[in-house]
């Protein structure tokens, strides 16, 4: 598997600009992605509130049993996948979100995510 395609996560944010995009190695993407499969096991009552500025992160797994990539959405501590054309939502408890936007501001993506409200810390959810 070539290390620069076993993810790419891109950062859903209403600024104007392109969202910001970056790809996860393999070892990184296989952390994630057990991270999002312990969310299976927590149904979340209701979807993420999204509105406009930050509005969560996408990863696209690549290489999926179908062959086709695997997509998901995190926003305030929630997981939605979309197989077909159902969602189901699942809650972050392996800490997905929280993780990817630390991971945006080693990217030096903290000045836009602090603009629309999002820390460090926050896990998604606006001060």
């Amino acid at each position: 598997m070539d290390e620069r395609k076993a993810a790419t996560v891109t950062l859903l944010v209403f600024s104007g600009r392109p969202d910001p995009q970056w790809q996860l190695g393999a070892e990184e993407a296989e952390r994630v992605r057990r991270s999002l499969q312990a969310a299976f096991k927590s149904p979340a009552r209701k979807p993420p509130l999204i509105g406009l500025g930050y509005r969560g992160i996408r990863i696209e797994f690549f290489g999926g049993h179908s062959g086709g990539p695997a997509i998901f959405v995190v926003a305030n501590g929630v997981v939605t996948e979309s197989p077909g054309t159902k969602e189901r939502y699942f809650e972050d408890v392996g800490g997905v979100e929280r993780a990817m936007l630390g991971e945006a501001f080693r990217r030096d993506h903290g000045p836009l995510l602090e603009r629309l409200g999002i820390g460090s810390d926050s896990g998604g959810r606006s001060r």
